[in-house]
């Protein structure tokens, strides 16, 4: 089976240096969660609130990794080389570093961040994200001390490419004005409509107006126009 990889997408690592991480062993699981805010508003004339959406909230997954220096194929050849470890747990470190743990002298502060992260398993592929955090346990160890086997888990957090900037709305301008959602990991057309507007029907008008072949097979990260209703 095809192994998994963490890619640093970040402008000046990922299309310069191209860093990744090789996951040694697939995750047995995985796990996405995504959660939104809702604030109930009370309205005299009813015995309930009104729910009011006040927005999406990134989403998040984990990853439980585990790493063996003796589960390589060089390892089991004629003339054994066992794997060190520690480089696989230091390039994992490293993505939760300013500028990748390189002390540059990055002039822009998106660039100065700790890198964005994206998880590719076959035909999976993760949403952009940060690593907000690693927990590393070292299992076994060798004769001088060198650890030999090592688990590493780490969590992530959606983010959004510093260049998805929407423009701002020119207020002299005559044109429509428009509201626009973007499409995220897992979203359905109906399902926007029905969030947007309270009716899942609407994802008609959300098809003709952005003039989609498939409307349900959305990108995730495209915009969507949202018709004035």
């Amino acid at each position: 089976m095809e192994k998994a990889k963490l890619y640093v997408d970040y402008l000046y690592v990922g299309a310069l240096l191209g860093f990744s991480v090789e996951v040694q062993f697939n995750p047995t699981e995985l796990s996405i969660a995504r959660t939104t805010s809702w604030e109930g508003v009370p309205v005299p004339e009813r015995d309930f609130p009104r729910t009011e959406f006040k927005g999406g909230n990134a989403a998040t997954y984990n990853l439980s990794l585990f790493f063996d220096a003796y589960a390589t194929d060089d390892y089991k050849s004629s003339k054994p080389e066992r794997r060190d470890i520690r480089k696989d747990i230091n390039k994992l470190m490293a993505m939760s570093l300013r500028t990748y743990g390189f002390s540059l002298p990055i002039p822009y502060p998106y660039l100065g961040e700790p890198p964005s992260i994206i998880f590719v398993w076959g035909g999976i592929k993760l949403f952009r994200a940060v690593m907000t955090s690693i927990n590393v346990k070292y299992t076994m160890f060798d004769s001088n001390g060198v650890p030999t086997r090592a688990t590493a888990d780490c969590g992530f957090m959606e983010q959004s490419h510093p260049l998805d900037i929407l423009p701002p709305q020119n207020p002299t301008s005559r044109t429509e004005t428009r509201n626009t959602v973007r499409v995220t990991q897992g979203d359905r057309i109906d399902l926007i409509a029905s969030n947007y507007f309270g009716d899942s029907r609407m994802w008609r008008q959300i098809a003709e107006l952005n003039n989609l072949d498939d409307p349900f097979n959305l990108r995730p990260g495209s915009l969507l126009n949202m018709p004035n209703v």
